[in-house]
């Protein structure tokens, strides 16, 4: 489960990274260095918040579940349901940064069904 956490966790770095590179790409060295009021990300930045944001909502459900796993000793009880959240994830921002409607949704279903599917285990703790 460990691997997990840091996996997503390095997944959360490079979302975060996403609209400060965005923010690089669409705005002069001059603006950037003052107070940034009028920073623009581009379209495909201004996506790429919105993913962070919605990563930040179930981040915190993702890591309280695997700690839990981890400290009932039943992480390989819920190994399935932290990859699928994991690897959903990975599938969503791409999709999201692009535009990518419907499936993006799909994506994000089965990211919380990852996370449904890591309860179970901890039930009879």
């Amino acid at each position: 489960m460990t691997t997990i956490i840091l996996l997503v966790l390095l997944l959360a770095l490079v979302q975060a990274l996403l609209p400060a590179i965005s923010k690089y790409r669409h705005n002069a060295v001059t603006v950037l260095a003052g107070p940034q009021d009028k920073i623009t990300l581009g379209e495909r930045g201004e996506r790429a918040q919105r993913a962070l944001r919605n990563l930040h909502e179930t981040l915190p459900i993702f890591l309280g579940l695997a700690l839990l796993t981890i400290l009932h000793q039943v992480e390989s009880g819920a190994l399935l349901g932290a990859w699928i959240y994991l690897l959903a994830r990975v599938v969503y921002v791409p999709l999201y940064v692009f535009g990518v409607r419907f499936i993006r949704s799909a994506a994000w279903n089965v990211g919380v069904l990852g996370l449904i599917l890591m309860v179970p285990p901890l039930l009879g703790h």
